[in-house]
């Protein structure tokens, strides 16, 4: 469980399957990183969780840790 989200760069998987829809820096779930790169505000203890499943060619669509309420799920995309 964790109470604290980080910025992950959203990688071209995501923008290359229609993953992200209308990045909007100012809304909660996305961000922009010290290094200008548009991002996607993860939760900090499944961050790594998600970034292996996109280096592994795996395209989610949400990611939520449960914060201790409920069970961790991460939605992929299937097909």
């Amino acid at each position: 469980m964790c109470d604290t989200r980080v910025l992950v760069p959203i990688p071209d998987l995501l923008w290359e399957a229609d993953a992200v829809y209308e990045f909007d820096p100012t809304h909660p779930e996305y961000g922009i990183n010290e290094q200008g790169e548009r991002c996607l505000r993860l939760d900090s203890c499944l961050a790594p969780t998600v970034q292996r499943m996109w280096a592994a060619g795996i395209v989610t669509r949400s990611c939520c840790c449960g914060h201790g309420d409920t069970w961790p799920i991460v939605t992929v995309k299937i097909g």
